[in-house]
């Protein structure tokens, strides 16, 4: 029996359309049996086409720049099970992510001196998807320019990040600042994406009175 090839442009073409093709769809373009997608899709781990589409599990840039990194010399299935994912869920990632890459090596070389210096300024106080949507750049770009500067975030860095005062109230954000009129003005120019400037004065009115 021949065996059947699994370019990467098949490998990739399954994994990117699994969740909204069916089996005989996906065997028809890539020019395979249905049987033969079918059974890669089961090794794979990936669930079958479903009208009304499945459950999707939200990564990370953490895990995503986790499993990029690992990946070079890592087993998927051993990174699969680090980041509690099933390892189709890792594979169709890791996927996406590497062509995303190459769109974004692409802008790498191109960052302005001001876009490297708010990326220097930035990389410990907001994740990769704000800095990028700021920058108008992805967050695989943001993360491979700030490798390049030697920037590289700790544990603890990923806890100050995630704990930012943009979900506290009016009140606590004011107490979590600072105490008095000037350190709160102080504080509150240093982050600009916390308050609009409507919102600023608002806060310092309270704070005043409180």
């Amino acid at each position: 029996m021949k065996k059947i090839k699994w370019t990467e442009e098949r490998l990739t073409y399954l994994v990117e359309n699994y969740q909204h093709r069916t089996d005989v769809q996906i065997a028809t373009e890539i020019g395979l049996a249905k049987g033969a997608v079918k059974a890669k899709r089961y090794a794979l781990g990936l669930h079958s086409y479903h009208k009304n589409g499945r459950k999707s599990y939200r990564w990370t840039p953490e895990q995503e720049a986790y499993l990029l990194e690992q990946s070079k010399t890592q087993p998927i299935k051993l990174i699969a099970k680090e980041l509690g994912f099933t390892y189709g869920a890792t594979v169709e990632r890791l996927l996406k992510l590497r062509h995303a890459d190459d769109r974004a090596l692409a802008k790498v070389g191109s960052y302005t001196a001001q876009e490297i210096a708010y990326i220097k300024a930035n990389f410990y106080t907001k994740t990769l998807n704000q800095i990028g949507k700021e920058l108008g750049r992805t967050k695989v770009s943001i993360y491979h320019k700030a490798r390049g500067l030697g920037l590289h975030r700790t544990d603890e860095n990923r806890s100050q990040i995630t704990q930012t005062p943009t979900s506290f109230t009016d009140r606590q954000i004011a107490r979590y600042l600072a105490s008095s009129k000037l350190e709160l003005q102080q504080e509150l120019l240093r982050y600009p994406e916390l308050i609009d400037l409507k919102r600023k004065q608002y806060v310092l009115n309270r704070t005043l009175k409180a």
